[in-house]
């Protein structure tokens, strides 16, 4: 099921949110995957990629998206420290969303 647009954003900042309180956990280890005896899954691991595959529906900030090695996303998934990892998996939750009006 493609989640709306809504729902996309709604759980992509539950999961960041789940991220930033839990800074040693990993994407994979979310509650709510259906490998962790959840009912969620999503195109990696991201309910953004979910919505539109190539055309995300938050502005990045720093780049253009997320597997740049400027992006948050990056930055996060190499921080070695829980304080850096925290840091960035709060920004990732905060993004603000694109408008329709930038959109492809």
């Amino acid at each position: 099921m493609i989640p709306t647009k809504e729902e996309a954003i709604r759980l992509h900042r539950e999961l960041w949110d789940w991220l930033y309180h839990h800074p040693l956990k990993g994407k994979e280890d979310w509650p709510k995957w259906v490998w962790n005896d959840g009912d969620l899954d999503a195109y990696n691991r991201c309910f953004l990629c979910d919505y539109v595959g190539s055309c995300c529906p938050v502005n990045w900030v720093t780049t253009t998206d997320c597997m740049s090695k400027r992006s948050y996303y990056h930055r996060w998934s190499k921080a070695k420290t829980p304080k850096t990892r925290k840091k960035y998996a709060k920004l990732i939750r905060d993004l603000p969303e694109v408008s329709n009006a930038k959109r492809g």
